[in-house]
């Protein structure tokens, strides 16, 4: 009887044993790396507009996103799976996400393309007068970087230089002039009215609309 008793009470621990030793092997088989559902070439951005792109992973418990290899575009960050942000640089970007979890890591590359917007020129100019300081500017929109020219002769004693116009006119002036601003996407013309006057009570008239 007592043999019995000890052979069942072998039994029993072994059987616990077993349990055990298969619901430790069920718990590791349900653990699974991740894996990249995403294509190479992500959706397109725009500088100045908001962008969102979450990336699709398969694998089990929580998983954590780096990037290993690459930069993103400045105004954008990769959080939780996810890119976003709005992108303030155009041009065309390479970058490495690793996924990790408790099983294990993978790791892949992806293009990302940030369109630029073509420059749009606002503003317009005050009047100035012969032998003041004069100084004003336009205004631009568009993607970085952006450059100016103006494309017409400008009153003697005015400069220009991004966008700004300033120095201290030496005669008077009445017309337009042409200035354009360029980036990657394309550019804008504009012409702009500029009046320089004399001083009031000169003996000198002004000259008129050109």
């Amino acid at each position: 009887m007592k043999k019995f008793s000890a052979l069942l009470i072998v039994f029993v621990l072994f059987g616990l044993l077993g349990v055990s030793f298969a619901s430790s092997s069920n718990n590791n088989n349900n653990k699974y790396p991740p894996v990249f559902n995403d294509r190479e070439k992500l959706p397109d951005a725009t500088t100045g507009k908001s962008y969102s792109y979450e990336f699709s992973v398969n694998g089990s418990g929580n998983i954590t996103f780096s990037i290993k290899y690459g930069r993103l575009p400045r105004g954008l960050e990769l959080r939780w799976g996810e890119i976003r942000g709005t992108p303030t640089e155009a041009g065309d970007f390479t970058f490495t996400i690793t996924a990790k979890n408790s099983a294990g890591s993978a790791s892949q590359k992806f293009r990302l393309k940030v369109k630029a917007v073509k420059p749009k020129i606002s503003g317009s100019l005050k009047k100035g007068t012969v032998g003041q300081s004069y100084r004003d500017y336009l205004s631009v929109e568009g993607s970085e970087p952006i450059t100016w020219r103006v494309d017409s002769k400008l009153p003697r004693g005015i400069t220009f230089s991004e966008g700004v116009f300033s120095g201290k006119p030496l005669e008077s002036w009445n017309g337009y002039i042409t200035v354009r601003a360029t980036n990657s996407a394309g550019y804008d013309q504009k012409r702009i009215k500029l009046t320089i006057n004399y001083p009031a009570g000169s003996k000198y008239k002004n000259k008129k609309k050109k």
